[in-house]
């Protein structure tokens, strides 16, 4: 079966349409997702209630942001590269004294910028298991925006939130694709997004049922990455599922490692 992809330009975005469903249970595509997800009254599991998701989507969550920025802070000074470089030329900003004696046009040294380096596209998983500590969901938050911190000072990137479902024969495999602002990344609102329980809990997993996804948030199992088009330059980071270790993976060295290999690519 080919997966359901509803893709949106920014957080608000979606944070609109998953309102409309609210607003208007009926217009669902899934008949079980209100009473499944919206009237879940799982609070402390969630990370938070609906009305404190919607808002930290809107403004951020501060309770995080420290965090954010001690994970970013513990990978130190990053050097940015220097693309400077100086061409003769007709007209510049220093003499070029051997062109001149030679009689060549290009008397002057030209400061210009060398070749831009391609763009890094993330991908993030919005998955995660129900049985996930929210330590580990905090450290892996921290660890992301350490990493688009890391990679912007060395190359434009392109930042995505992807939140895969999985069918269970009665409802379809349902993908939502969220482009997020890299530039303007802050800590609180990383906190939210990459560090929150109650993002896939209150926003993403809802959002997906109601859009024909499964209320009980199976994971994707198709090729996501045929789904969102991932090539090699591209950083794919994976669903947070129960069966796997978290403890202490998302380090400093984590970072780097994957920075790395995508500037290389």
């Amino acid at each position: 079966m080919m997966a359901n992809v509803h893709r949106y330009n920014s957080v608000a975005e979606a944070v609109r349409h998953y309102q409309s469903f609210v607003e208007a249970p009926e217009s669902s595509e899934n008949d079980e997702w209100f009473d499944a997800w919206h009237q879940d009254g799982r609070d402390e599991w969630a990370g938070g209630s609906h009305d404190d998701a919607m808002q930290w989507a809107e403004r951020g969550n501060s309770e995080h942001g420290d965090q954010i920025r001690e994970a970013i802070a513990s990978l130190g000074h990053v050097a940015m590269p220097n693309r400077e470089q100086w061409n003769a030329a007709p007209v510049g900003f220093l003499p070029n004294v051997p062109a001149y004696v030679s009689g060549s046009p290009n008397s002057m040294w030209r400061r210009t910028m060398g070749e831009q380096p391609r763009p890094v596209r993330v991908f993030v998983s919005g998955f995660t298991s129900w049985v996930v500590k929210h330590k580990h969901i905090v450290e892996r938050g921290a660890a992301i925006t350490a990493l688009i911190d890391y990679l912007k000072s060395r190359a434009p990137v392109e930042l995505y939130l992807y939140c895969p479902t999985g069918g269970n024969g009665i409802h379809s495999d349902t993908v939502t694709v969220i482009r997020l602002q890299s530039e303007t990344l802050d800590p609180d609102v990383a906190g939210f997004l990459f560090c929150s329980a109650a993002r896939t809990r209150r926003f993403t997993g809802p959002l997906n049922a109601a859009l024909g996804g499964s209320t009980d948030g199976h994971p994707y199992r198709g090729d996501i990455s045929k789904v969102l088009g991932i090539t090699e330059r591209d950083i794919l980071i994976s669903d947070m599922r129960g069966d796997s270790n978290h403890e202490g993976v998302y380090t400093p060295e984590w970072v780097r490692r994957i920075a790395e290999a995508a500037l290389k690519g």
